[in-house]
């Protein structure tokens, strides 16, 4: 796990440095780590971590896509402010798809689980 947590913050590191593509490649590893000893809370950390990354790069129906999965996940663990990030993540998503009201509802969702 220590391994996948040093990847997060190495794709973070990336991320702001513009370094989309490397980026994403340490978060693909952190999440195959994440999936082999089966930690559900930190694999929806790393599918949302990617679904905002696909957002920064454009690639909306990506991101939508990982937001989706770190959503489901987050439910399925109980995890409200994984939930909650997962919403919001969803809703730059659909912002950039264009889809205005299903954004404005993620993004309701997101104030509501943070209250």
């Amino acid at each position: 796990m220590r391994i996948a947590h040093s990847l997060m913050y190495i794709g973070m590191i990336s991320t702001a440095y513009g370094a989309y593509e490397k980026a994403q490649q340490h978060y693909e590893q952190a999440l195959q780590l994440c999936l082999q000893i089966n930690n559900l809370t930190y694999q929806a950390t790393t599918l949302d971590t990617l679904g905002f990354l696909f957002s920064q790069m454009q690639e909306f129906e990506k991101a939508r896509h990982h937001s989706q999965q770190a959503l489901d996940l987050a439910e399925k663990v109980g995890s409200p402010y994984s939930v909650g990030y997962a919403w919001t993540n969803l809703g730059l998503a659909l912002l950039g798809l264009g889809r205005w009201e299903q954004a404005k509802e993620a993004f309701q969702q997101a104030v509501e689980i943070r209250q």
